[in-house]
């Protein structure tokens, strides 16, 4: 069982380097254990610590109430535990407890013997879960925090975080708490205590450059209050991280109410990223950025951290460093390129500094002024996260735009190689016998994608095609996923990024699928047949005028795009038992768009 969560965590990536990985395993087998043991000898105690503590709650306050969300009636109930109900609201969607304690009801939970001796029992368990992961929990949010702010106040709102605020303190932040037990009465954030190494404070007179909220979000009994408080004592250019259980992710959906973040009695709302993200939009904040991240079970994202910033924030005029950030596939950093000349424009005295893990994609793009693969150094004035992931149902460029605040009536994106790179197409072809005059076809044969793969068989058939059309096959990508053709001349696996950007650059036609090659090819304006399953064309094209479109007729097409944003990365498996979508198209239907292609060019 671990070692198979083990083997799928290290399958996953951009959660957690190596190193840690391996310690978080050696920390999940101590937890997993320890909850085996402590459960056995607590059952019987726990079993009547809780009806006993569902009687208790009915005679000490309970109270119904409305969504706080949108402030309606409607509802259907979802689960019941230990008396205590969650119900989803009709309108909106949103979970909450319902009866549930009351202001005084709370004040006696927290402070009776069913709270301090019951209940943290079995809890003592997800506890040290928290304490030997903290330092991996921390260190994922402090470098969240660090990405967008160098320094400044920051204050932590909630019981935990002190692993937290030891590292920001060591980066140059000057850290609040609120007193340990004020979030317990849920009063104004204006009236509660807040403490430094200076002492305690009614509350602090100035602004906070950063405020943090970490698992208490969904413990507060009006949650949009909490954040309009928020939002007052937040600088206009300060950031707010919130971190709650994701009831949007597969482990939630998998366990259900064996959760053991589904607690009602205390855990009261329970947020996917849709839910929060609405109450952030209704409270003035915009999310920047989201982490999904590993709990209750390695590899999979028990927590969702998100990363938002009011809505009114400005960016200075007068020469801001602007930082751009779009990690992941190569094929998506392309797509960046007009969000770069439209920044350029807007702002032309900024520096514009852009981290991804393939800094050589943006190479001689005029627009950037500086390609990091880790965090930037200085301060910087605004920070761009191109997470398309955050509005699944609109365009990729799209989204892009939406987030940099950019409008893109006409978007191009842009490949831009260098004159000695120019000069040396000539000589790249000569290297493997590709004769320039006679033209030749550039093929992506991706066979390894699990949801992008089309047989390798009609890839042959198409070359062999190509081939009679007195055209060069030339097959281009990764070893790890692409397959040699017979006939064909293969580069695979013996192409740089850019060499290979510049052979389609001369290219008379590009076939293969939605990938970095098909987007050269778009940049370039070289004629394409794409095919498509998984991934939707109206979503990831940004110029469809010289792109022929292949696709089967099944009714799952686009199913990449059909998820949330805090599940996007674990779709990787097709929902059906085979690749349809991709199964579907055949060879004779590629090759007859082939045929329309290089007639109409």
């Amino acid at each position: 069982m671990i070692l198979g969560d083990f083997l799928q965590m290290l399958a996953k990536e951009d959660q957690i380097q190596s190193l840690e990985k391996v310690r978080h395993l050696l920390h999940e087998i101590i937890s997993r254990i320890t909850k085996r043991i402590v459960t056995g000898i607590l059952i019987f105690k726990l079993g009547d610590s809780g009806s006993t503590l569902s009687k208790l709650g009915r005679i000490h306050n309970h109270e119904e109430v409305t969504c706080n969300l949108c402030g309606s009636e409607e509802h259907e109930v979802v689960w019941v535990k230990k008396g205590f109900r969650t119900i989803k609201c009709s309108n909106c969607g949103l979970c909450f407890v319902s009866p549930r304690f009351s202001q005084e009801g709370r004040k006696w939970f927290y402070s009776s013997k069913y709270y301090l001796m019951g209940y943290p029992l079995f809890d003592a368990v997800n506890k040290l879960d928290l304490a030997i992961n903290d330092d991996l929990i921390s260190n994922q949010i402090l470098k969240l925090v660090k990405t967008h702010k160098k320094s400044g106040d920051l204050m932590e709102i909630g019981p935990f975080g002190k692993g937290l605020l030891k590292g920001a303190k060591g980066s140059g932040f000057k850290c609040w708490r609120t007193k340990s037990d004020a979030w317990v009465y849920d009063s104004p954030i204006e009236e509660r205590g807040y403490s430094s190494e200076n002492g305690y404070y009614s509350v602090y007179a100035g602004k906070f450059d950063v405020v943090t909220c970490l698992d208490i979000l969904d413990r507060i009994t009006n949650p949009l209050g909490e954040l309009n408080g928020i939002h007052e004592i937040l600088k206009d250019d300060g950031i707010l991280i919130i971190r709650v259980p994701n009831y949007g992710s597969e482990i939630a959906e998998e366990k259900g109410i064996s959760w053991h973040y589904y607690r009602p009695w205390e855990k009261i709302y329970q947020f996917d990223y849709s839910r929060l993200k609405d109450l952030l939009n209704k409270s003035g904040f915009r999310i920047l950025d989201f982490k999904t991240e590993l709990s209750d079970g390695v590899g999979s994202p028990g927590c969702i951290i998100v990363i938002a910033a009011k809505e009114n924030w400005r960016i200075k005029e007068n020469n801001p460093r602007i930082l751009v950030i779009r990690e992941g596939a190569a094929g998506d950093v392309l797509l960046t390129t007009p969000i770069l000349k439209g920044l350029k424009s807007k702002f032309p005295g900024s520096h514009l500094v852009f981290m991804t893990n393939y800094p050589e994609i943006l190479q001689n793009n005029p627009y950037v002024d500086e390609i990091i693969r880790s965090k930037p150094n200085g301060n910087i004035d605004v920070a761009f996260n191109l997470l398309y992931e955050l509005y699944p149902d609109i365009p990729i460029i799209e989204a892009y735009g939406k987030i940099a605040r950019l409008p893109l009536l006409l978007p191009e994106i842009e490949f831009y190689l260098s004159p000695d790179e120019q000069q040396g197409i000539s000589r790249l072809l000569k290297m493997f016998s590709i004769e320039h005059g006679k033209g030749f076809v550039v093929i992506h044969p991706m066979v390894g994608n699990r949801m992008k793969s089309w047989d390798r068989g009609n890839y042959q058939v198409v070359s062999d095609h190509i081939r009679t059309r007195k055209l060069t096959p030339v097959t281009v990508g990764s070893p790890i996923d692409c397959v040699e053709l017979k006939g064909a001349r293969n580069l695979i696996g013996r192409l740089s990024l850019r060499q290979s950007a510049a052979l389609i650059s001369s290219a008379k036609l590009f076939v293969g699928l939605d990938s970095f090659p098909m987007h050269v090819a778009n940049a370039f304006g070289i004629p394409s047949v794409v095919l498509f399953g998984s991934t939707d064309p109206r979503k990831v094209l940004v110029d469809d005028r010289n792109v022929k479109v292949v696709r089967s007729s099944e009714y799952c097409l686009g199913c990449r795009h059909d998820t949330t944003p805090d599940r996007w990365k674990q779709n990787v498996d097709c929902r059906r038992e085979r690749l349809y979508c991709m199964e579907n198209i055949s060879a004779d239907c590629v090759i007859e768009k082939i045929d329309e292609t290089l007639k109409s060019s």
